[in-house]
């Protein structure tokens, strides 16, 4: 789809790094990607229709001017210019259903004004930004306490943090912004009571639409709002969302973690909302609920923050047991000095982090209210872990990260999750062929809303997870016992990623997002290495979910059916590398520069006598 051989738009640069993808039902795949160049690497958001076979296209790079509210200029080589972007610090994400698309940016200071003591001042670096119909708009904003110096009237009210004392405005907006609906936006924003001067955090939303009827920012939680279905008794009942975490957002729903702690959670747990003023929000699997498949009494004690959302099926990681094992990480070797030095300052032994030995991969259905685990690691488990660690954040004596937040916060050592879950009513072809209706009833109404109602309580999941030391993007689909039916690893050949490139290059990492999974579409981040030569490849991929399952079919797009192909389809079945000696099917096992027939007569001999 875009990889290092690709031109960055509108630049003599190509592409260097691509961040996880996210894409919608149609194909429109969104992603974050910088470039090398003499001065500032290029960097920015850009988008691909898939399905329509178009170039890559830019949303909006370095350097683009900030959408309204702007007006400050700055100065640069004899010519004054509007504050612009500097730096794009989370992932993009994309409406499932139409091509608006959200994300956040950085940049300086976009408004000036007079304070009421007639001194000038700056505000305003951080922003989430959604693009609807072409056209880059501001959706938040850090302008919230703006007021008129001879007045005091607000300025901007719209972004104003709601069920704040007094006038207050956002600090920073944390991880990605997503958007439903095609014009609102959900997202977390950090802000200080200004009154007690206590930092806050909260769930917000803000529909963009010019006919919407409440245009302002609307509040969905916070942390002064009581976490729902505590017990009054003895006095309890008292507590409050101590933490909360960037949302998902589906038909005008939206999901998120909350929680009393985040470090060590014992309330809370993952909740819904409609998009509405004055949401009411409903408990969908709590901290200390029951782990599905797990003895009774068996509660999650952990539970992931990067939710996955389609409208209908949640899907999130998931820990239960107080049994942990014991990881030392090593210090990145690639990134900026400072922040290397940094890391090796602090942990020049490693980092020693305790990891959940009991965890897993859920999916939870808002219809039902059931719950049921698609993967395990652990005793008894499939794989070995979940979680993935990163170094990220500041570096002292910086004034912002690599990524370009403002935040104060120092880097770290930090652990993700990484799903996504497509229902089979977003995987409706989308064709004005009297085959779409959407509802859940088994019938079909003729309506061309791009929903299939064949297979209803049916959905795919995809994750990243390590098995054997390996890891890599495993896709599942539901079922009385769902089953994985494709993976793609970091011990697989690039060909898998790529038909033309280099023989000698590997699969070296694979990296997905929680809108990487939509409709027909499976869109990943990879690279690649030949260790030889040195030679390297980094792209954004697509996968046809559909075809996934077939026996015979060019699955790899190599224009042939071969040894390759069969390979992948055993690796789908699930029977390569789980068990010892199963070995792996898609590997050049005696080593001619090629995976072919002897390779896999190899894997087949491994498993047995022949004859």
């Amino acid at each position: 789809m875009a990889d290092s051989t690709d031109g960055i738009p509108g630049t003599a640069s190509l592409f260097t790094s691509f961040n996880q993808p996210s894409v919608n039902i149609g194909g429109l795949v969104v992603f974050r990607a910088r470039g090398a160049g003499p001065q500032t690497p290029p960097r920015g958001v850009f988008v691909r229709d898939m399905q329509a076979g178009l170039p890559i296209s830019a949303v909006v790079v370095r350097g683009t001017t900030v959408p309204d509210p702007n007006n400050t200029t700055y100065s640069s080589g004899g010519s004054s210019a509007l504050s612009s972007f500097l730096e794009f610090p989370a992932i993009p994400r994309i409406d499932a259903r139409s091509d608006a698309l959200a994300t956040r940016g950085q940049s300086r200071p976009v408004w000036t004004f007079l304070l009421p003591d007639a001194t000038e001042s700056r505000l305003g670096t951080s922003g989430v930004y959604a693009r609807m119909n072409g056209t880059l708009s501001t959706g938040a904003s850090l302008l919230g306490a703006v007021t008129d110096a001879a007045t005091g009237v607000p300025q901007f009210p719209e972004f104003s943090v709601p069920g704040a004392a007094g006038l207050s405005r956002f600090d920073q907006f944390p991880g990605s912004p997503s958007i439903t609906n095609g014009t609102i936006i959900a997202y977390k924003g950090n802000y200080t009571d200004s009154a007690t001067g206590i930092s806050k955090t909260g769930v917000f939303f803000r529909d963009l639409s010019s006919s919407a009827i409440v245009q302002t920012t609307q509040l969905v939680a916070n942390s002064d709002m009581l976490i729902p279905g505590q017990s009054s008794e003895k006095g309890g009942g008292k507590v409050l969302f101590g933490s909360t975490a960037p949302p998902s957002a589906a038909d005008g729903r939206v999901v998120f973690l909350g929680v009393d702690n985040e470090e060590s959670p014992t309330l809370g747990g993952i909740y819904i909302a409609d998009l509405v003023p004055s949401p009411v929000l409903k408990q969908l699997v709590a901290i200390g609920g029951r782990v599905p498949g797990e003895p009774e009494g068996t509660g999650f004690t952990r539970l992931g923050e990067a939710l996955s959302f389609d409208g209908r099926w949640v899907a999130f990681w998931a820990g239960w047991g107080s049994e942990t094992r014991t990881l030392t990480l090593s210090c990145p070797e690639d990134g900026s000095a400072a922040m290397l030095e940094w890391c090796n300052e602090q942990y020049p032994d490693g980092f020693v982090a305790e990891v959940p030995v009991h965890q897993g991969i859920f999916v939870h259905d808002t219809r039902s209210g059931i719950t049921q685990r698609v993967a395990t690691a652990g005793n008894g488990g499939d794989f070995d872990d979940f979680l993935f660690w990163v170094f990220s954040g500041r570096a002292p004596g910086s004034g912002s990260s690599e990524e370009g937040d403002e935040s104060l916060e120092l880097a770290r050592w930090r652990n993700s999750s990484f799903v996504a879950v497509c229902g089979a009513e977003v995987v409706g072809d989308g064709k004005d062929d009297g085959k779409d209706d959407g509802k859940d009833d088994g019938k079909n109404d003729g309506k061309n809303d791009g929903r299939d109602d064949s297979s209803a309580d049916c959905f795919c999941v995809a994750f990243k997870g390590r098995m054997r030391g390996v890891d890599g993007i495993h896709v599942v689909r539901s079922g009385e016992s769902p089953r994985v039916i494709g993976a793609l690893t970091t011990r697989m050949p690039g060909v898998v990623l790529d038909p033309s490139v280099s023989a000698g290059l590997g699969v070296v990492a694979v990296g997905l997002e929680r809108e990487a999974l939509r409709g027909r579409w499976l869109t990943v981040a990879g690279s690649m290495l030949d260790p030889i030569t040195s030679e390297s490849r980094a792209g954004i991929y697509a996968i046809d979910v559909e075809a996934i399952p077939s026996c015979v079919g060019d699955i790899n797009g190599s224009a042939s059916v071969d040894a390759l192909d069969i390979a992948m389809v055993f690796n789908a079945w699930g029977i390569c590398g789980h068990d010892e000696g199963h070995g792996v099917c898609i590997e050049d096992l005696n080593q001619d520069g090629k995976v072919d027939g002897m390779d896999l007569s190899i894997v087949l001999s491994g498993w047995g006598d022949c004859w």
